[in-house]
């Protein structure tokens, strides 16, 4: 009988003595993975931001109608990330140079050049335009240059020799032309401010960033799956002895490799379960065997019985929901913000335009005045003074059109880079409408689209409270941050229970004397359950925590109770504000049309030569300013009822910049929410000039 042999591993193709694992097919297998999986993570970049941003806009879509009733366009990738003016895309921007962009200490040569004598020399003035009187002399007796008005000599041997003389004929600089620019109504331009302004873009980063916080707590409530290999290649010499008892350094390579793969999932209610299988492979390289294959595969469960436990183990899902709300209720409430603040400056260059009109009426006004006190002079109807006085006064209304100009361009350059637009397009606001006599109709009486969200609604003050009571949002995130402060003062309640833990584990092993990883057997199983239990034997930070949890509740409470009578005072006051403008804008326009009868009145009794040019001088200088007076309560009451309605929670305004008045039904819902591809697909060609070149 022949005597047992102790069983050894099976003999199979890979622990043949003949089977091997070549190092340079090792060496070559793992190049190409690496340079495959450098391929791989190349491409992924792409697709991971995809996979964000589609999670992201759903989610923010979805609780824009739950929160507002409505969807606005929240995509982050529009003009603004990408910027208005293509000849302001950064070019290398160097991220990895220790001194990036230097600048040397030397200037353009252009900036050496001295520039030509700009101050006119006495007796001309190159590029400007002498304005003469309407009747002057011409002919042989005429002086040279400027054509000087003459009179009689005088008689009256008190006369002085300056009245006997010509006054010089003022130089005025010709007024500056430029080409037509295409003006853009409001509605064009918040719908192109949502597009390309880059405070509105920031604010839409931010509330994507919170969606994509959202993103990631949800995640961590779903299964997740997990991986890991690892692997170790020991090589070491260990001695030999052979027959003759000679000891030999012969090479001991193993190579130990561990695999495991698994799922997890956090309970709503505390504690998480994890199933994963591990994998443990020993081969030893030098002789070609595999000295040990194993497998286990286990599931372990650590549940929280009191402390952790029930809906407190849920309270970073509840808060991440209830942030994204709130981000959601900021992000409009600042969009509102916007469209105040871009009205606001609208309306001012509306009022600066309107000066500049009301300016070049003044000094037509009072060219036409000079003129005509010069011929009057002539005629020996009229002083030196009143002469000179007329021209100061039209030099001063020159120079005030020019004032005006300057800054209503300064203003229209701040006003472009507000809404993200570069500041060399040509644009402009269009003229306000003037209003009228005070027979005529009133301006708030049109039924056109664009003025409907400028008409101040029929509501009294009881009314308009209940509305910022209930729209207001921010007053809603103050309210609700009592719930959040309510869900604290729980969970430090639940922290102040004992720590008992139920902890349960099955594992299945394979079977030991059997190589391979495929082999379980149930009577190498391992069950295991138990209890844990913390005594609260130290609860000092627990109770501090307990009692700041109370104190912030209670001043919450607090907050929100100011920020309720805020929104009562800031209401009334808007309502005060809008009834303030209307009364202004009627007081403005009886003022306007008294000034330009006494303007007509004092030109009939100046014609007549009852009174001097100084009355009329004065009428004119009363008119400007009631006509600046007006523009200026046109726009001022125009943006209090916009204000009106931002402080009652009513302004509603679509991606395409224009009103939504009256109650949002489900199809204004869906317009609302497909306007985003809607605007995108327009383009500014069709109102605005191509982006000129620096």
């Amino acid at each position: 009988m022949r005597n047992a042999q102790p069983r050894g591993p099976r003999m199979t193709a890979a622990n043949r003595p003949g089977a091997h694992i070549p190092v340079r097919g090792l060496l070559r297998m793992g190049l190409l993975g690496g340079v495959a999986g450098g391929l791989l993570l190349g491409g992924c970049a792409e697709f991971f931001t995809r996979d964000a941003d589609r999670d992201v806009y759903h989610l923010i879509e979805k609780r824009q109608r739950e929160a507002l009733g409505a969807t606005t366009d929240v995509r982050i990738d529009g003009p603004a990330a990408r910027g208005s003016d293509p000849h302001s895309a950064p070019g290398d921007t160097a991220p990895y140079a220790f001194v990036p962009h230097r600048v040397g200490n030397t200037v353009p040569e252009t900036f050496h050049r001295i520039p030509a004598e700009t101050r006119p020399a006495d007796g001309g003035l190159d590029g400007l335009t002498t304005i003469q009187p309407a009747d002057a002399a011409s002919g042989a007796g005429a002086a040279s240059g400027p054509v000087a008005a003459t009179r009689p000599a005088a008689t009256n041997p008190a006369t002085s020799v300056a009245e006997s003389e010509p006054p010089p004929t003022p130089v005025v600089p010709a007024p500056a032309t430029r080409p037509a620019r295409p003006e853009m109504a409001l509605h064009d331009v918040l719908a192109y401010a949502f597009r390309h302004s880059r405070e509105f873009q920031s604010a839409k980063e931010q509330l994507y960033l919170a969606a994509l916080d959202l993103t990631l707590e949800r995640h961590m409530w779903t299964p997740r799956f997990f991986g890991e290999v690892s692997s170790l290649y020991t090589i070491q010499q260990s001695p030999v002895t052979d027959a003759k008892g000679n000891v030999t350094q012969e090479p001991d390579n193993t190579w130990d490799s561990v695999a495991k793969a698994g799922v997890r999932q956090k309970l709503p209610y505390g504690g998480e379960v994890v199933a994963q299988v591990i994998n443990h492979l020993v081969r030893d390289v030098s002789n070609h065997i595999t000295n040990g294959e194993t497998g286990q595969g286990l599931i372990t469960a650590d549940i929280p019985l009191l402390r952790g436990a029930g809906k407190a183990a849920f309270e970073s899902r509840y808060q991440a929901e209830r942030n994204l709300i709130y981000a959601i209720r900021t992000f409009e409430g600042f969009r509102r913000n916007l469209v105040v603040n871009i009205a606001a400056d609208y309306f001012n260059l509306q009022n600066m335009r309107q000066q500049i009109k009301n300016t070049e009426q003044s000094v037509q006004s009072f060219a036409f005045l000079a003129d005509q006190t010069r011929a009057l002079w002539g005629g020996g109807r009229r002083s030196v003074l009143d002469v000179q006085r007329a021209d100061q006064e039209r030099l001063v209304a020159t120079n005030d059109r020019v004032d005006a100009i300057a800054a209503y361009e300064t203003a229209l350059d701040n006003f472009k880079l507000r809404i993200g637009m570069p500041v060399n397009t040509p644009i402009d606001v269009p003229m306000p409408t003037e209003p009228g006599i005070a027979t005529s109709r009133p301006a708030a009486a049109s039924t056109e689209t664009e003025d409907a969200g400028l008409r101040m609604p029929a509501v009294n003050a009881d009314e308009a409270i209940a509305a910022g009571l209930k729209y207001r949002l921010d007053l809603l995130n103050d309210l609700d941050a009592i719930g959040d402060a309510e869900r604290g003062v729980n969970v430090a309640e639940n922290n102040l229970l004992p720590d008992l833990h139920s902890t349960t584990s099955v594992a299945f092993n394979t079977r030991p004397d059997q190589a391979g990883v495929g082999h379980y057997d149930d009577e190498y199983g391992v069950y295991s359950t138990g209890l844990t239990l913390e005594l609260p034997l130290d609860r000092v930070a627990e109770r501090n925590a307990l009692r700041k949890s109370q104190v912030t509740k209670t001043a919450a409470q607090r907050n929100y109770e100011e920020s309720r009578h805020t929104v009562i005072l800031q209401v009334r006051s808007a309502m005060r504000r809008v009834e303030q403008q209307q009364l202004g804008l009627q007081i403005q326009i009886t003022n306007r049309d008294l000034a330009l009868q006494r303007r007509e009145a004092a030109k009939d009794q100046l014609d007549r030569g009852l009174i001097g040019n100084r009355d009329l001088v004065e009428a004119e200088d009363a008119l400007l300013a009631a006509r600046n007076r007006l523009a200026a309560a046109q726009a001022a009451l125009n943006l209090a009822v916009l204000q009106f309605r931002r402080d009652t929670g009513t302004l509603r305004v679509g991606d395409d910049g224009k009103w939504i008045v009256g109650p949002v039904s489900s199809g204004i819902e869906a317009r609302v929410g497909d306007r985003a591809a809607t605007v995108r697909e327009r383009t500014e060609a069709q109102t605005l000039p191509p982006h000129p070149a620096p």
